[in-house]
């Protein structure tokens, strides 16, 4: 069994979000672009870069990405971050066919490529920013106490670097 089966088999968490293509829902790109780079970014948010595996259901079955190019996905989702988030970062994606009997089964696996110690938020909104994080599978909005919390981390990381 393949590391991508592994994970796969885990389940999402942390670090890991499942998605479904639906193109009924969603148009010719079949993915929530606004839902996973949120889900994405709260992963980064959390100190541990995850990953968005697209063709796999919320039970772990791969059930395949069909009729679209990495390279349009990826620019569709380059154009969404540059509108909605600050500081800006780049995502990047990898297609893989993890399984052995089905040869044209395709996943797509992004990531982001972002800078360390840095907090994503959406642009400003009115008077708050939104600041994304992950709790188990679940995304939601950091709440004032962990901003802080995160910013004070920063801080004792970079006295460490200092010191040593």
């Amino acid at each position: 069994m393949s590391d991508i089966e592994n994970i796969i088999l885990d389940g999402e968490n942390e670090q890991v979000e499942f998605k479904q293509q639906d193109s009924e829902k969603y148009g010719k790109i079949g993915f929530d672009i606004a839902i996973i780079t949120k889900q994405l970014i709260s992963m980064v948010n959390n100190k541990h870069p995850g990953i968005a595996i697209l063709g796999v259901d919320d039970e772990s079955e791969i059930n395949g990405v069909k009729g679209l190019k990495l390279g349009e996905l990826i620019d569709s989702f380059q154009s969404h971050i540059d509108q909605i988030y600050e500081p800006q970062f780049s995502i990047i994606g990898k297609e893989f066919y993890p399984i052995e009997e089905k040869p044209k089964v395709r996943i797509i696996i992004l990531t982001v490529l972002s800078e360390h110690n840095k907090l994503y938020s959406q642009k400003k909104q009115g008077d708050s920013l939104y600041f994304p994080i992950r709790r188990g599978a679940t995304t939601r909005g950091m709440q004032s106490s962990e901003i802080e919390e995160f910013y004070s981390n920063i801080e004792n990381d970079e006295n460490l670097y200092k010191f040593r």
